[in-house]
């Protein structure tokens, strides 16, 4: 088989990625904007590199980290191998650091804000996809939407200015035919600019024609159940009233869409979605 499949092969043709081996099961992707030879190093070694960075989160499938390069600070992910169902999705298909990477070129495109990908890659033995590395940039100040508004001295109003802001974002992104997967209120973060970002693109599809309704309504679920969610996290926080947040984020959205998702459809997902997320504890 090719090493890369037809859409990372696309991805690495538009951006001059440079493909960079690391031995003989192991090869990363470099946009030409990014490749550099101060990097190289932190490829050959990225298990290292990951061990040694700020832990962010370590899984049995995704390992995340923190690491300063060179004065730069750089956001490292390896995405583990998980079953046989994983095994089998991915013997002919590159892994989803590449999805990320595609993604978010994208973004980048659209002029929708999202952490650099500096660099993508996996390791293979034979056709079995062992893992995929990502390496993201980042940068001062960068701070996860749900924490700045936990942290916010008034919670209820730095909620109501980012709903102000996102579904606007996910308009554009649905216009353009493209779906995040997983938009919850942890995958937006705030910028150093105070503007709101989108990360984490592992589910990001991009479809030949519109996004069906079904998906939209599904994206707008997990937006609003998040931020319902979010209020149980602050002490004293009470929780909004799920159909006028819903109605509102809809209207919001409605307003920069051609199409405009039923408010009541979205709030009975809510409503389940939550009660699923609670069960889950």
């Amino acid at each position: 088989m090719k090493r890369f499949d037809q859409k990372t092969t696309q991805w690495i043709r538009s951006t001059g990625a440079k493909i960079i081996p690391c031995g003989k099961q192991t090869v990363f992707a470099v946009p030409e904007m990014y490749a550099s030879e101060e990097l190289f190093p932190l490829l050959e070694n990225f298990e290292a590199a990951l061990a040694s960075g700020k832990i962010l989160k370590d899984g049995k499938t995704t390992t995340a980290a923190l690491v300063n390069h060179g004065g730069q600070d750089l956001f490292l992910k390896r995405t583990n191998n998980k079953n046989w169902k994983f095994t089998l999705r991915y013997l002919f298909r590159s892994a989803r650091a590449f999805r990320s990477a595609r993604a978010a070129e994208k973004f980048r495109q659209l002029g929708i804000p999202t952490p650099p990908v500096i660099a993508a890659g996996e390791c293979r033995s034979g056709l079995i996809l062992k893992c995929g590395y990502l390496v993201t940039g980042t940068e001062p100040g960068i701070c996860g939407m749900a924490k700045v508004i936990i942290t916010s001295a008034d919670p209820a109003a730095e909620m109501s200015a980012f709903l102000k802001k996102a579904p606007a974002m996910m308009a554009l992104l649905h216009r353009n035919n493209v779906l995040h997967g997983d938009l919850k209120l942890c995958n937006f973060y705030r910028g150093s600019n105070g503007e709101p970002g989108i990360w984490d693109l592992d589910s990001v599809r991009i479809y030949r024609k519109r996004v069906p309704m079904v998906e939209i309504e599904k994206e707008l679920t997990r937006l609003v159940a998040s931020c319902v969610s979010v209020f149980h996290c602050i002490p004293g926080g009470v929780e909004p009233a799920i159909d006028a947040l819903t109605e509102q984020v809809c209207q919001e959205y409605g307003m920069h869409s051609p199409v405009v998702p039923s408010w009541k459809n979205v709030a009975e997902r809510v409503r389940t979605l939550l009660e699923y997320w609670r069960k889950k504890r």
